[in-house]
């Protein structure tokens, strides 16, 4: 994705999707507008169920967005499905083999500016830095207080 700028930071929005795995994992989406405006979904294995809204500073997401910029977010692969695993067979050589998981929560990070979008699903073998951007977001967001652990849902 080629970025033009500049651009009213008023045009960005940056979404993280967590989603569903054979286990309980919690499953929701938080949007965030470049306004500030805070937009969570929970469908799953979360406390709240529904949608929620709060407003956190506009700097705030300005600082997500530099933050993607600084870990590569935007020249990243659209898709991280199939992670490396690295194994010593019995004549001491090194053995690298792609593996496919299935029981796995699906996230997906999207950054749209205007028309722009760059969208990059991490399920197995994502990079750190794509899940630090992940938990970030997550923290900018204070998205503990829908997601909750062990939690009663609410509506």
């Amino acid at each position: 994705m080629k970025i033009s700028y500049p651009f009213a930071l008023s045009d960005l929005t940056i979404s993280l999707e967590r989603g569903m795995c054979y286990g309980s994992c919690p499953v929701y989406e938080l949007i965030l507008l470049g306004t500030g405006e805070v937009i969570y979904r929970g469908s799953h294995f979360v406390k709240c169920i529904g949608e929620h809204r709060i407003r956190i500073e506009a700097t705030d997401v300005f600082r997500l967005f530099v933050f993607a910029q600084e870990i590569g977010f935007f020249q990243m692969e659209n898709a991280y499905e199939n992670g490396p695993i690295y194994m010593l067979d019995e004549q001491g050589m090194v053995q690298a083999d792609a593996i496919g998981v299935t029981d796995f929560p699906r996230h997906v990070v999207t950054i749209q500016i205007g028309d722009m979008k760059k969208r990059v699903v991490d399920y197995f073998g994502a990079p750190r830095r794509l899940r630090r951007f992940e938990q970030m977001i997550d923290r900018v967001c204070h998205s503990e207080r829908w997601v909750g652990i062990g939690a009663e849902q609410t509506e």
